[in-house]
């Protein structure tokens, strides 16, 4: 049976990030070159960005970390399945992590409306020994 290892939550103005969206470093800093290929291709960015970026730090959250401890906003990445499902991969220092806490899926729910964004984020684990 598989193991809830971690739950994190985020909502945001989507305002905030469309003031950011004008920032190289910004942008640099926070989304891999999919999710910038992606979110250039919306009809609004914004919004897109807004959800990833609530995204990441839902899933930081499920971690019980403060999002810049581990120093890389892209160590996650957050891209469209087929059937256009939020699929997270992890990498660098944030994937040695959950490698060593046995999780085995991040799942992950977004969402938006006129002016917010919003995230929900779960960590799947292996087995759980519990009755």
């Amino acid at each position: 049976m598989a193991a809830l290892l971690g739950v994190g939550a985020d909502i945001l103005l989507i305002e905030r990030i469309r003031h950011c969206l004008d920032s190289p470093s910004f942008m640099r800093r926070t989304f891999t070159e999919a999710e910038t290929q992606t979110g250039e291709s919306r009809p609004d960015p914004a919004s897109y960005y807004a959800k990833v970026f609530a995204g990441k730090e839902a899933v930081f959250k499920c971690f019980g970390i403060m999002a810049d401890s581990l120093g890389s906003w892209r160590d996650i990445e957050i891209i469209d399945s087929d059937d256009r499902q939020p699929v997270v991969n992890l990498s660098g220092s944030l994937a040695i992590m959950a490698n060593s806490r046995g999780i085995k899926q991040v799942l992950l729910s977004l969402s938006y409306d006129t002016d917010y964004a919003m995230a929900v984020a779960a960590l799947n684990g292996g087995v759980s020994n519990d009755g």
